[in-house]
């Protein structure tokens, strides 16, 4: 591999549409890359949700989308807030040794990404005092960082509310707070917006789920052909999550069995919240219903999802301090091709962090831990998929791709 430039992406692909193989294709004719990685989230994604199938499905459906390694960010990093969630993934590229480019899908690639960086990195008094005021009037750490921005960049309100500029924002921020020298790629998203509910050629990510949630499998036509006939093998198999039963009166026995005050343990849980879950437990008759209780301007249900998450997964607020101040511990490798192989090679010389195929033994604590923590929320999915087998975290190998 004489050419240098290797292109990463943090992706969730959950599941892989066409607007993610667009911006595969875009990202490396624009960056000319001789390769690509992936930094995959896990079987608990950013907005608190468990995935649809298993990560190393989607690490497939990434492989034959044009990707040549796939590297796990793990349940306890991927499962976060935007800002965790974004530094985790390029953490993760960034051990590597090899990545030298990092793209990502924005809804407004033309806004000046840096400056809206660098303000949310050096806090501004005039940012700092509007972000506190939004925070004390109630209003969710989004809404008010958006505010804070227009007090600070009018006219950047808007492009600092949706989810793909906010992870884009984020993504850059890391990036100049850790002095990465990486080449910076927006490419400008195709298809609805995350929240549209339109079934088209490039239906959003959440428009699928929903419909295949409700059993229209009609929506896998517009999906890339490989995806569509991976979930389809998957959902022959009872290996997709397509409903939020068996979850559902999992979280419920275990919340029902917990006090408001043992509820404040858990990681993301703040004063208040912990009474609004134990009462909502009670009141709901669904997953769905629980989290529209809980929803609010201060608590949106994302945030709601992922506190629940971490509710059901036992992970604890003095857990949370540790996985952020000590990152991820380990590259996990989920899927590779020939050319994925030849970059495993270059790794034993390059990457600042063990490579592993399947986590089972590590000396030290921390890595046990972020392992371990892995393997409850991999057998936590495996419970709730309608057919459950052997589970698979620590004995699937990754997934390899023939050239």
């Amino acid at each position: 591999m004489d050419n240098n430039t290797i292109l990463g992406i943090i992706a969730e692909y959950n599941p892989l549409h066409n607007g993610h193989l667009y911006h595969i294709q875009e990202a490396m004719r624009q960056s000319s890359a001789n390769a690509l990685i992936i930094a995959l989230s896990s079987h608990f994604v950013q907005r608190g949700e468990p995935s649809f199938i298993d990560k190393w499905s989607r690490a497939e459906a990434a492989l034959k989308a044009g990707a040549d390694l796939v590297i796990e960010i793990p349940s306890a990093f991927s499962c976060q807030n935007a800002g965790i969630f974004a530094s985790s993934g390029v953490d993760v590229l960034w051990k590597t040794g090899l990545v030298t480019h990092i793209s990502f899908g924005m809804e407004d690639p033309q806004i000046d990404l840096r400056k809206l960086a660098e303000i949310l990195l050096e806090e501004p008094q005039p940012f700092k005092v509007a972000l506190r005021k939004k925070l004390n009037e109630g209003f969710s750490f989004v809404e008010s960082m958006a505010e804070a921005f227009e007090k600070t960049l009018p006219g950047s309100y808007h492009a600092v509310r949706n989810p793909n500029n906010i992870l884009a924002l984020n993504y850059m921020k890391h990036i100049l707070e850790k002095k990465y020298p990486l080449v910076v790629l927006p490419i400008q998203r195709k298809g609805e917006h995350y929240h549209s509910r339109k079934t088209t050629p490039l239906a959003s990510a959440s428009a699928i789920r929903a419909s295949l949630y409700r059993g229209e499998k009609h929506i896998l036509k517009m999906l890339p052909n490989f995806s569509s006939d991976i979930i389809s093998r998957e959902l022959e198999k009872g290996r997709c999550f397509n409903t939020y039963e068996h979850y559902w009166r999992i979280l419920r026995a275990v919340i029902v069995r917990t006090s408001p005050k043992e509820l404040l343990d858990f990681s993301d849980i703040s004063e208040g919240a912990e009474n609004l879950i134990y009462q909502a437990a009670r009141q709901a008759r669904s997953f769905e219903g629980m989290v529209q209780i809980c929803t609010s301007k201060r608590y949106p249900k994302s945030r709601i999802q992922r506190q629940l998450a971490h509710v059901l997964l036992g992970f604890k607020r003095e857990e949370y301090m540790k996985t952020q101040k000590n990152g991820v511990p380990y590259l996990r490798v989920l899927g590779m091709n020939e050319k994925g192989k030849a970059l495993l090679r270059k790794m034993r010389h390059t990457a600042t962090l063990p490579v592993v195929f399947r986590p089972r033994h590590f000396e030290d604590d921390y890595s046990k831990f972020v392992a371990d923590f892995e393997h409850t929320s991999s057998e936590l999915w495996e419970t709730c998929i309608p057919k459950q087998g052997n589970l698979k975290e620590k004995d699937c190998p990754p997934v390899i791709l023939p050239e």
